[in-house]
Order: structure tokens, then C-alpha cells, then sequence
């Protein structure tokens, strides 16, 4: 018989933690850092700036990432070693990964808590990962040595869990009709992009109720269906996308979403 062939896609992500840049795949966590040399010869220009993106160690210790397309041999982009590598997940994939800092509903987060959202909603998913990620961090800075890829984040069966099934419901008799409508195409949301912190200022006259959380995590999701649309290639897949806020307390249950567009 005639074999056919599967393009598999990997989806990366890039994510802020802890003061650092990482790079997430299905079942890698890695930290990488820019290096930038100015085109300027005027020391102002040349002041050192502070970045998650830029390199803090000497990147003589680093392992260089080749980049294949780029417009300007300026930019060098490395591996620090910190790198985890994500078990017990199988082929589990669009996981997002945000840190809470500071203080929500009088709880103090700190700045060393990890948290990963499997699944935005339908229901939604998040699992607290503690601290290991941060612990890696604080060592590499001590040290300036590279550090073998650790396993793993977290024995994922043993790790907190939040799962709810609130969804914010539409707030008008099109959006419900419409919701209703696309609820048969389209089933539970996936991670897209996670998170901007956005502030009470920005967004507490909105809310029709008290007590208003301090701030809110800001996200893209998606859904996707099969066979749905005519297509002259056969059944394929449709995407649609939608933006929603979820709070920055536990459980982390979602506060609003937009319409799929």
C-alpha cells in the first residue's frame, strides 16, 4: 500500500519568567538571551540597558543558536543552559506559562512562583508548578555555569490543580445568539499567547460588582473545527480566535472573553 505522509508542526512560544526569556515547545522549557552590538560609536547610545531579552552572563560560557534568516549579523541569540524538559504530557501542546507577582486579594505571590494554563476554558486548566523554575534561575546567576536540562518542572500528577468550569456568559441577545451558533463548530479553547498584567486603574469601572481584583492576566486563545468550510482540497481545519482576561488570584478563573473572530 502507498504510505502517506503527516507534516507534523511544532508550535513555539516565547514567554517572560522571572526576569528571563524562555522558549517553550511541547515538551522543552528553554531560557535563551540577545546579544545586540549598536551600529553607534557614541558611548550615550552604547549605555547598558536592562532587558529579559539581553544576555546577563559572559556569553564566551553560552552556547551560541545559529540563526538562519536575520537582516543584520548584530543580533546573536544564545542558550544560557537553563532548559527543563516537560513530562508525564505526552503530545500535549499550546501550554502557557505566566508568574503572579506581588499582591492579589491580600496574598503575596513573591516573584518565584511558575504556573502553566493547559486550557484556557471549556473547562479551564492551570497547574501551579512551584518554585523549581525560579530555584534553576538563582543557582545559574550564582554560578555563571551551565545547567543540565533538569527533570522536570514538576511531577505533573502531584502538582496543584485549577480546574473551573465558570464561563463569562454573552452580554447581549446577539452575542448569545451567535455564541450558540459557533458553540457547534467550535469546542474548547487552546492557548494562543499568555499573559499581559493588566492594572485595576485600567479596568475597574467596568466591573458591576465588589470586591475588583488588583489586576487581571490578558491572553489569546483559539479553537479550531474540522470539515466545517468548503474547501476544493478536501476536510480541513478552521481557526478562530478570541481574547480573554482571567484573574490573577486562585483559582484563576476566567473574568471575561471576547467572541471567537
Amino acid at each position: 500500500p502507498q504510505r502517506r505522509w503527516k507534516q507534523a508542526f511544532e508550535d513555539f512560544r516565547l514567554f517572560i519568567l522571572h526576569d528571563r526569556l524562555f522558549l517553550g515547545s511541547r515538551r522543552l522549557l528553554l531560557s535563551i538571551c540577545l546579544t545586540v552590538e549598536s551600529a553607534s560609536t557614541n558611548d550615550d547610545d552604547n549605555a547598558e540597558i536592562s532587558s529579559p531579552l539581553l544576555c546577563k552572563a559572559d556569553v564566551s560560557t553560552l552556547r551560541e543558536i545559529p540563526i538562519l534568516f536575520k537582516s543584520t549579523d548584530r543580533l546573536r541569540l544564545f542558550h544560557d543552559g537553563i532548559a527543563f524538559e516537560l513530562d508525564s504530557f505526552g503530545g500535549a501542546k499550546n501550554m502557557q506559562y505566566f508568574q503572579i507577582v506581588g499582591k492579589n486579594s491580600g496574598i503575596d505571590h513573591g516573584n518565584n512562583k511558575t504556573l502553566m494554563e493547559f486550557f484556557p476554558s471549556g473547562p479551564r486548566e492551570v497547574y501551579d508548578l512551584g518554585t523549581q523554575l525560579a530555584q534553576k534561575i538563582a543557582i545559574n546567576e550564582l554560578t555563571k555555569q551551565t545547567l543540565e536540562v533538569a527533570k522536570t518542572i514538576g511531577e505533573w500528577k502531584n502538582a496543584s490543580t485549577f480546574d473551573t468550569e465558570m464561563i463569562p456568559e454573552p452580554v447581549n441577545p446577539l452575542s448569545r445568539e451567535l455564541d450558540q451558533k459557533l458553540k457547534k463548530w467550535f469546542f474548547r479553547d487552546r492557548g494562543s499567547a499568555c499573559c499581559i498584567t493588566i492594572e485595576k486603574k485600567y479596568y475597574e469601572d467596568f466591573f458591576l460588582s465588589s470586591p475588583v481584583p488588583e489586576s487581571v492576566q490578558f491572553g489569546m486563545a483559539h479553537a479550531k473545527t474540522y470539515g466545517k468550510k468548503p474547501s476544493s482540497q478536501g476536510p480541513r481545519f478552521s481557526y478562530a480566535s478570541r481574547l480573554y482576561a482571567f484573574s490573577s488570584s486562585e483559582p484563576y478563573e476566567l473574568i471575561a472573553r471576547s467572541a471567537l473572530f
